[in-house]
């Protein structure tokens, strides 16, 4: 949230969102866990009025205070809000871990029923690792909408994921520019009518353009990690 901005501020802004798509538009909201649980809760009652589908990652999964200089890590303290939240905004369900690498790290949260849908992604799980998180959630009557929001291959990966597991429900798919993003496959990954086809071939389907390397060159100034830095 903006420094100005409050809940009330903010809860006539979805109000337009809903009237504009109208009664039957899927909307979700996505926190990106930069709310504390109380303003969740304050928030609850507008998103089911509302008719919102899907709720993601509220709150800090580390159970730490946002803007705090010192890292903390209280993820008990965090699976009790995640708890609580499911519970104020029943039935949106609630969603989370894209930032999770392992199916260890999500074990206590599926098993504590802190979502109702795991977000594993196969940048950061790997596509064997998703497929151990996604069966596991399965186990559990949960859902899996993979994090996907990154490159072709990335994009890919999760594909063949949603395709190999039984409680997919969504792919999530951003759309924001991204030369990687349609430029890195020599048949580039079509959406038609919110479907994308999966491919048959070997491997994850798809095969990288012969010349990637001249057309995405590494450029060390841009590492992400350095670009924080600065």
């Amino acid at each position: 949230f903006e420094k100005n901005m409050t809940i009330a501020k903010y809860i006539p802004f979805l109000r337009g969102l809903r009237e504009t798509v109208g009664p039957d538009f899927g909307l979700m909201q996505e926190l990106n866990m930069r709310l504390n649980l109380e303003q969740v809760l304050e928030l609850a009652p507008a998103l089911k009025e509302l008719n919102f589908i899907m709720l993601e990652e509220p709150v800090n999964r580390w159970g730490r205070v946002r803007g705090q200089k010192i890292p903390g890590n209280n993820i008990p303290k965090a699976i009790e809000e995640y708890r609580k939240i499911r519970e104020a905004v029943a039935p949106i369900p609630v969603s989370g871990g894209e930032t999770m690498t392992t199916r260890f790290e999500f074990q206590d949260w599926i098993d504590r029923d802190a979502y109702d849908i795991v977000q594993p992604d196969c940048d950061t799980t790997g596509l064997t690792e998703g497929w151990y998180i996604a069966q596991h959630a399965h186990l559990h009557g949960k859902r899996c909408v993979p994090h996907n929001w990154h490159d072709d291959l990335t994009w890919m990966s999760n594909i063949q994921l949603v395709a190999a597991i039984p409680n997919r429900w969504i792919l999530e798919s951003d759309r924001h520019y991204n030369p990687f993003r349609g430029g890195l496959l020599k048949q580039p990954i079509e959406v038609k009518n919110g479907f994308a086809e999966v491919p048959r071939g070997p491997g994850l389907g798809v095969e990288i353009i012969d010349d990637a390397d001249k057309k995405f060159p590494y450029d060390p100034n841009k590492h992400w990690l350095k670009m924080r830095k600065s």
